[in-house]
């Protein structure tokens, strides 16, 4: 055989290779945007749970000025 023989099976593994490398690219780019959506989920997430553990605190520390007016005027000694 001669050197340019070769350059025909040099030429398909190059183009197989070239194709898998397409495919596998676009496999990871769909995996990232999947990554990227759940992501995004997720820190809406937190931010909900951040801003109803805001409310709650505030509910918590009007319930705490109320328990402790009530406390004053019942003659009871709250111990936390």
């Amino acid at each position: 055989m001669e050197t340019k023989d070769y350059q025909v099976i040099f030429d398909y593994i190059d183009e197989a290779l070239k194709r898998q490398n397409e495919h596998v690219q676009e496999i990871v780019r769909n995996e990232l945007v999947e990554i990227k959506g759940a992501i995004a989920d997720l820190a809406g997430q937190i931010k909900t749970y951040h801003e109803e553990m805001i409310v709650m605190r505030h509910q918590m520390d009007r319930y705490d000025r109320w328990f402790k007016q009530i406390a004053q005027k019942v003659g009871i000694t709250l111990e936390y």
